[in-house]
């Protein structure tokens, strides 16, 4: 008898700690809920403040004329712009419903830094400029009236922001309030007819329809596309069995294949992708296992270019090199008349083990080689020399091509020195000797970094 009540009791006992546990778990999945709600909601609120600043800083930019007053409300609107994209990825919505919100954002950020930097250069907004403008500010009108709306059913408590992450696949676990989830279907309607900018710069619509200007010739089979891989691969005497890993559509279609070692179990592999156009290597990764290294980083470097020039790329210079568990990442770029054209890059991987080559990358010099029509030089390095202070110990002036953010180029008069120790990359317009970009190179356990 005494043993049943020992037995009731600590049951009893139990059940009270379950429940109390419950209690616990209760209390604390409602205080996660509030934070998310109040998280959500502080997103939600300054997403629309923000997006409302905007759309008056836009208004203010057609009518000033100023340079000085132009500058300060671009600059505002490029900081609006970018808070609210930020604001927007805060909140618990699916990709589709904010896919065309966060792609207007993120032009009208980068169009008002691309506008202000031409303010700088002096040239105010002309007459195309002030069109899309136009277009923006009636966007940014119909995006700031929903939000309002939805704004406006927040306050009155007919959506729970909180709730919002249902409609992104997760749950807190609990049945629906009466209010409604925030719905972003109408703003991302109103998202539907964002226009279509064509600038300079990396948001601009004319980057999407880019198309590869290093690539000629017919369209190759899947055949011939793994013979090719078998000759490009720096395969050290092995033999080789190709696989097919399927198709790859994009800017440039090609076959995916990939290479093991014929009548082995290894975890050896080589993967690529050939261009169905021309039969180019877009990219190539060898994966192996790796010994201690024993080349320096000249030794790489000339072990890169000479796989280059094999493989038909005998017009490359390289320009760095990144050392990295065991590989070195040697840079290359092609030379049209002595000029270094920045933008046909290739990027060539060598094991520091033995020198063979585990990596190839070519789709910077796929999407821009073709034989430049180089613009006249009308500033001399003499006048260059001029603009640099004192105290550079100048390396070397020479002529880039470097590439924009929308891939448009500029050739320059590229000044390599040293500053008090440190290592700078300055560019000169060679047009009117404007600067164009400064680099700083640090230098790190594995190579130097370019920033």
């Amino acid at each position: 008898m005494r043993g049943q009540r020992i037995a009731i009791f600590l049951l009893s006992l139990g059940l009270l700690g379950v429940g109390w546990w419950g209690w616990q778990q209760k209390m604390m999945k409602e205080d996660l809920e509030k934070l998310l709600s109040n998280h959500y909601q502080r997103s939600f609120y300054n997403l629309a403040d923000h997006v409302g600043n905007a759309e008056m800083l836009l208004g203010k930019s057609l009518v000033a004329m100023d340079p000085k007053a132009n500058a300060a409300i671009l600059a505002d609107l490029w900081y609006e712009a970018i808070t609210a994209q930020e604001n927007l990825g805060q909140l618990p919505l699916s990709n589709s419903t904010t896919v065309k919100t966060a792609k207007f954002l993120n032009q009208l950020g980068d169009y008002a830094y691309f506008l202000n930097k031409r303010n700088a250069e002096g040239k105010l907004p002309g007459k195309k400029e002030r069109e899309q403008l136009q277009k923006l500010y009636r966007q940014a009108q119909k995006l700031n009236a929903e939000l309002q709306v939805a704004v406006q059913d927040v306050q009155d408590g007919r959506v729970y922001l909180a709730e919002v992450r249902r409609e992104s696949g997760s749950t807190l676990g609990r049945q629906a309030r009466k209010p409604q989830p925030l719905d972003m279907k109408p703003v991302a309607k109103a998202m539907q007819d964002t226009p279509a900018l064509i600038y300079d710069g990396p948001f601009s619509e004319h980057l999407e329809r880019a198309l590869p200007r290093g690539l000629s010739g017919e369209n190759i089979t899947l055949a011939r596309a793994m013979d090719i891989a078998r000759s490009f691969i720096d395969g050290q005497g092995k033999v080789w069995e190709v696989r097919t890993k399927g198709d790859v559509r994009g800017k440039i279609p090609a076959f995916s294949l990939e290479l093991v070692p014929a009548g082995k179990t290894s975890e050896e592999r080589i993967i690529m992708d050939i261009s169905k156009k021309g039969g180019k290597v877009i990219w190539m990764l060898h994966r192996r296992k790796l010994a201690e290294p024993v080349l320096s980083a000249e030794e790489a470097e000339k072990r890169a270019v000479a796989f280059a020039r094999l493989r038909g790329y005998d017009n490359l210079a390289p320009t760095y090199v990144l050392r990295e568990d065991g590989i070195a990442t040697v840079a290359l770029v092609a030379v049209q008349d002595g000029v270094l054209l920045y933008p046909d890059l290739v990027k060539i991987k060598v094991a520091l083990d033995n020198g063979q080559i585990l990596g190839f990358e070519a789709t910077g010099y796929l999407m821009s080689h073709i034989q430049r029509q180089l613009p006249p030089v009308l500033v001399k390095p003499e006048a260059i020399k001029k603009k640099l202070p004192p105290e550079l110990k100048v390396e070397h002036i020479k002529l880039a091509l470097i590439p924009t953010p929308s891939r448009n180029e500029i050739l320059c008069w590229e000044v390599k020195g040293k500053l008090a120790g440190e290592l700078y990359y300055e560019y000169f317009n060679v047009k009117n000797g404007s600067v164009e970009k400064v680099l700083k190179v640090i230098e790190t356990q594995f190579g130097s970094l370019t920033m």
